[in-house]
């Protein structure tokens, strides 16, 4: 597989290899190590809610109280790195996802700084608004148990050298913007458009 990437003033052609094996099993392990089980509540008048859907693991369902018909519910919400994403493009073909594999961070707001932040808020707020004290402290709750449930979970980063390590990129030629354009100018804008829409 081939990579076209363009610069100011010319595009350089890769050659993509990687071991697919290898790919597939730092992709499992990130499934694995680094998957984030987010706490959520609703109330819903859907009995089943969710009991169908992969991404979700219902943890518990009683009556809302104040209406039969009403259920609250307290799930949890399966959050996948987006590395996973840019792994299948990979394993798909589509080897402009290197680029973003290169320079991948996980943004994920860790967990701790949440509680934290939200206890900050807590200890600012006005004690006589009774309503926004119950929200916060079951938002405090939730965090909490939220916090217990990915204790063993791992950064992606580390996984992400490994990835990149697997991944080859050798360099076979390069032209200039030059000659491309003069390229372009002789062949004309329907050859450039395909082209270009190789380049990243």
């Amino acid at each position: 597989m081939y990579l076209f990437v363009a610069l100011d003033n010319c595009v350089i052609k890769y050659k993509v290899e990687f071991n697919r094996e290898r790919v597939l099993k730092i992709r499992n392990d990130i499934l694995t190590n680094c998957v984030h089980y987010k706490n959520r509540r609703i109330t819903t008048g859907v009995p089943n809610a969710f009991e169908n859907e992969p991404n979700y693991i219902i943890n518990s369902k009683t009556e809302a109280g104040i209406d039969s018909r009403l259920y609250s519910l307290n799930y949890y919400e399966i959050v996948y790195p987006n590395i996973i994403t840019l792994i299948d493009r990979l394993l798909n073909g589509d080897v402009t996802s290197v680029i973003e594999i290169e320079g991948y961070k996980d943004e994920r707001e860790n967990i701790k700084q949440k509680i934290d932040k939200s206890f900050d808020e807590f200890y600012e707020m006005d004690s006589s608004n009774k309503m926004q004290v119950k929200y916060k402290i079951n938002e405090i709750k939730d965090l909490l148990e939220e916090a217990g449930i990915n204790e063993q979970e791992k950064r992606v980063d580390e996984y992400v050298n490994e990835l990149n390590n697997s991944i080859k990129l050798t360099e076979l030629c390069r032209i200039s913007m030059k000659k491309l354009n003069v390229f372009f100018d002789f062949f004309g804008d329907e050859i450039k458009d395909e082209i270009v829409k190789k380049l990243v």
